[in-house]
């Protein structure tokens, strides 16, 4: 399909050119009729383990397109996590719908489908059209992993026209499915989208004046996933409450660093004899 052919020719050039050797190799296994099924399962796994690698999403979709083009067997496996990790990108979504429809499963197909028109609906700036699409898809999509980032996109969608009740309860709702992806299937991916869907929801909760709620559902996420306060003014509110936080666990990455580069600014050099 074009889909695929686009999805292949924009990430195959970065892959040949990747660092990791094994990599690099199920890159060019993908032209091999023999090798394919492989490689696609290398890109997949490794993808997943490495969510943080720059080419993660490439290489997710390079197998998801070489996959659906080629209806290898583990395709379909490939396109649900390409469609999860890049929900945004409509072709993902065709493409697994085609996927869907080739085996039979009509429900599903139609979902993915409807999740590709919502998502174009909100490039195009049409939130009303694109929550209608999305709202209609999610109960139908058949697994945890591709109902959450739609949950989660409902939930943006919410906070864009300030109704942070509404999204607090669809973040709420990603973020136990995400915990049901995490439990089915541990990998480094699932893991990340978890500490995202609790933070989400804890700033959500929090907008809605719901404070002591998103401090305790804080605490409860750092307790069972080392989960991240999402911001510093969110600490210090739950600081203010007296709910306990791990200190360990408190800040995200980018605000500890900040907070270090802050330190370091403000403290004066010490002169050498």
């Amino acid at each position: 399909s074009a889909d695929a052919q686009a999805a292949y020719q924009g990430a195959i050039t970065a892959l040949l050119t990747h660092p990791e050797g094994s990599i690099r190799q199920a890159a060019l296994d993908l032209s091999n009729a023999q090798k394919r099924t492989a490689a696609i399962a290398t890109l997949t796994a490794y993808a997943q383990a490495h969510p943080d690698d720059a080419q993660a999403s490439n290489m997710l979709l390079a197998a998801a397109a070489v996959g659906e083009a080629n209806n290898t067997p583990n395709a379909q496996q490939a396109l649900v996590a390409a469609a999860s990790a890049a929900p945004n990108n409509p072709a993902a979504w065709r493409m697994l719908s085609r996927s869907y429809r080739r085996a039979g499963q009509t429900q599903q197909a139609q979902a993915a489908a409807a999740v590709s028109q919502g998502v174009e609906a909100q490039e195009q700036g049409n939130n009303d059209a694109a929550e209608q699409q999305l709202q209609q898809a999610l109960p139908n999509l058949g697994s945890a992993e591709l109902r959450a980032p739609v949950a989660s996109q409902l939930g943006h969608i919410a906070e864009r026209r300030g109704d942070f009740s509404a999204a607090s309860a669809r973040f709420a709702q990603a973020y136990s499915l995400r915990e049901q992806t995490v439990q089915a299937a541990p990998n480094a991916a699932a893991t990340q989208g978890v500490q995202a869907e609790a933070q989400s929801l804890v700033m959500a909760l929090n907008r809605s004046g719901r404070t002591q709620e998103a401090c305790q559902r804080l605490q409860e996420a750092q307790a069972n996933h080392d989960v991240a306060a999402p911001d510093q003014a969110t600490l210090d509110q739950c600081q203010r409450l007296r709910v306990q936080l791990r200190p360990e666990v408190q800040l995200s990455p980018a605000i500890r660093r900040s907070a270090i580069v802050q330190q370091r600014a403000q403290t004066p050099a010490t002169s050498t004899p």
